[in-house]
């Protein structure tokens, strides 16, 4: 009699903590996707001294074609660097955006990221607290 319950209990736990686990996987991916794109545009940069207005100046291939399960696209925009994501994603992060954001610094290009219709909870630690 006790049983049913206490599965209950740690029923309504597990689930939501899954589902955050699913999103920060899926939001992952669009880290692993950028990675390439974040040293095209630092290349870019230390060629010109200025950042790609696009992908084809920094290089790469078209934003739809840099994708995954799990995001839609990558897209470089005067060096910032938006993942789309979509397709297969949780509807939590489905039609939204976190971008990559390129800073100048005496040590080099630092980034920065802000994802502001993504709820805090899945993003990676280097982008919470940001605006």
């Amino acid at each position: 009699v006790l049983f049913i319950p206490i599965m209950a209990i740690l029923a309504a736990i597990a689930i939501p903590a899954y589902q955050d686990y699913v999103v920060r996987t899926q939001i992952s991916q669009g880290l692993a996707l950028s990675g390439g794109v974040r040293a095209a545009v630092a290349e870019y940069y230390a060629q010109h001294g200025t950042f790609p207005a696009g992908n084809v100046d920094a290089g790469l291939a078209r934003p739809q074609s840099i994708s995954g399960a799990n995001v839609a696209s990558v897209t470089v925009t005067d060096g910032r660097i938006s993942i789309r994501y979509g397709k297969q994603a949780n509807r939590a992060i489905n039609g939204h955006a976190l971008v990559w954001i390129p800073r100048d610094e005496t040590v080099g290009i630092l980034w920065s990221c802000r994802a502001r219709d993504i709820s805090r909870q899945y993003l990676p630690k280097q982008c919470r607290g940001q605006p």
